[in-house]
C-alpha cells in the first residue's frame, strides 16, 4: 500500500472519534442530501482506483477550502512525503449505511455546500477513518471464530490497497470452468458439478453471470474521475435501459440483478458473523450492487463485483453447497482446486489470459 489513510492523531490533541460522536455528526445533515453527496463521491473514487484515489482526493481538498487543507498541513508535517488520502472508497460506503441509520429526514440542518456544512463534513470522514482503523475486537479463545473476526476486521483495507484485477478475476472463471476439463479430463466432475450449483444458486447459466459481472465491472471503472466529478449520473445504471443495445434477454439481466444487488435501506441490517463492532463486509461482498429508490443501480466497489469473477469465492461460500443433490460434490472440487493449483494453469500465460478475458467481457464468446 503505497498511500495512507488520514486519521485522528491524539499526540497531537485530536483523539479518534466514537460511534457516538460520528452519530452526532452526521445528525447535522439532510438524510437526502447527504447520501446524494455520498454516493457522487463514491462514484468517482471507485473510477480513481488507478489514479490512487489522486484526483478525487485534490477535487474534495478543494471543496472543502480552509478546513481541509488544515487537516492535510497537519497530516504532512507528520510525513511530507506520503501519499495521503482523506476519502476513499470504502469510507463512503460506511458513510452511506450510517446516514441511512443517523440523518433526519427534515429540521434546520446544515447545508453540505455551506462553510460550516464543509468542516462538519470533513469531521465525519476522519471520524469514520478512525473508526474503520479501530482494532480487532477481543479474541474469545476459539480458532476459527476469532479468525474470522480478524479476517472480517482487515479485508476492507485489503481491498482499498490491493484491489482484484478483473481482467484475471473473469480469466481464472473462463479458465477453471471452461478450459480446465478440457486439458485434464479427471477434474471434469467437479467442474460440471461446480458449475451446476452455480446456476441454481444464482439463477441463470454461468457463461451469462460472467458476462454480465464482467460488464458491471468494467462499467465502474469506465469514467475517468473528472467526468464522474463533473456528471455524478454517468456512474449509475439504469436497469431498464443499461443493456437495451445488447443481446442478453432482460429477464437474465433482472434474475441476475435480484441475486447480487441490494435495496438502499437493506444496508442498515445486522449481518451475522460481523468482523467489526459497526459494520462487516459480508453484505457487500455477497451483494455488491445497490439499488437506489429512484430505480438506478449503484456500484459498491468494482472490487467486490471483480470478487464474483473469483472462483475462490464461489468455492468458500458455504451457502453455494446447501441443499446440493450430489453427495460429496464440496469435497470432489476442493479434490479439483487442488489439482488447478498444482497445475497453475495461468503460470506463464497471464497476458494472453487479460486478453481473453478481455475480448471474452467486452463482445466475444456471446456476450
Amino acid at each position: 500500500m503505497d498511500w495512507l489513510l488520514v486519521v485522528s492523531n491524539p499526540d497531537r490533541g485530536r483523539p479518534k472519534a466514537t460511534e457516538e460522536e460520528l452519530w452526532n455528526l452526521i445528525s447535522g445533515f439532510r438524510r437526502d442530501d447527504l447520501i446524494t453527496f455520498t454516493l457522487q463521491l463514491l462514484g468517482a473514487l471507485n473510477c480513481d482506483r488507478t489514479n490512487r484515489y489522486e484526483t478525487v482526493n485534490r477535487r474534495f481538498i478543494e471543496w472543502g477550502g480552509h478546513a481541509a487543507t488544515r487537516i492535510m498541513d497537519q497530516v504532512r508535517q507528520l510525513d511530507a512525503a506520503a501519499m495521503w488520502r482523506l476519502i476513499e472508497p470504502w469510507q463512503q460506503l460506511l458513510l452511506l449505511r450510517a446516514a441511512l441509520q443517523y440523518a433526519p429526514t427534515e429540521g434546520a440542518l446544515e447545508d453540505l455546500d455551506s462553510p460550516a456544512g464543509k468542516a462538519r463534513f470533513l469531521e465525519v470522514c476522519l471520524a469514520v477513518n478512525d473508526l474503520t482503523m479501530s482494532p480487532t475486537p477481543p479474541l474469545t479463545g476459539n480458532a476459527v471464530e476469532d479468525g474470522l473476526k480478524a479476517a472480517a476486521a482487515i479485508t476492507p483495507r485489503l481491498w482499498v490497497s490491493n484491489p482484484p484485477n478483473i481482467n484475471i478475476s473473469v480469466a481464472r472463471m473462463i479458465t477453471f470452468l471452461d478450459e480446465l476439463p478440457e486439458m485434464f479430463e479427471e477434474t471434469r466432475p467437479a467442474v460440471e458439478a461446480l458449475t451446476r450449483r452455480f446456476e441454481e444458486s444464482l439463477g441463470v447459466r454461468f457463461q451469462e453471470a460472467l458476462d454480465l459481472t464482467a460488464f458491471v465491472a468494467y462499467w465502474g471503472l469506465a469514467q475517468s474521475a473528472e467526468q464522474a466529478l463533473d456528471n455524478p449520473a454517468s456512474t449509475l445504471i439504469n436497469r431498464d435501459t443499461w443493456l437495451r443495445q445488447t443481446n442478453f434477454a432482460p429477464d437474465i439481466w433482472e434474475r441476475y440483478l435480484n441475486r447480487v444487488s441490494l435495496r438502499l435501506e437493506e444496508m442498515t441490517g445486522a449481518v451475522a458473523g460481523a468482523g467489526s463492532p459497526w459494520f462487516d463486509p459480508l453484505r457487500l461482498r455477497d451483494r455488491p450492487l445497490i439499488e437506489l429508490p429512484n430505480g438506478l443501480v449503484s456500484i459498491s466497489m468494482p472490487d467486490l463485483v471483480a470478487e464474483k469473477c473469483s472462483f475462490h469465492v464461489l468455492v468458500a461460500n458455504r451457502r453455494a453447497w446447501r441443499g446440493a443433490p450430489e453427495n460429496g460434490m464440496a469435497s470432489r472440487v476442493r479434490s479439483a482446486l487442488r489439482t488447478i493449483r498444482s497445475l497453475d494453469p495461468l503460470t506463464g500465460c497471464r497476458e494472453h489470459r487479460r486478453g481473453v478475458a478481455t475480448e471474452h467481457a467486452l463482445g466475444g464468446r456471446g456476450s
